[in-house]
């Protein structure tokens, strides 16, 4: 069985950046230091569904979340 996407162009960071936001209370009750390096300017422009990747990031953060120390540091 194949699943349906809907693919559309969009802004991979916005998509990143979004994923943060939603794990913001976590990341400020266990002090870990998100580092998302992107200029102001920039953007970067693919053809994806924005939902999978959405699932992706959010599985990445999370992920990233779980084996980070309190106190630590995550890069994008």
């Amino acid at each position: 069985m194949r699943l349906a996407t809907k693919k559309t162009n969009m802004d991979i960071c916005n998509v990143l950046g979004e994923g943060i936001d939603l794990y913001q209370d976590e990341i400020t009750k266990n002090n870990i230091t998100v580092e998302f390096n992107t200029s102001s300017n920039a953007e970067l422009h693919i053809f994806a569904d924005p939902q999978r990747l959405h699932r992706l990031f959010s599985n990445l953060i999370f992920n990233s979340l779980r084996y980070t120390d309190v106190g630590g540091g995550i890069r994008y």
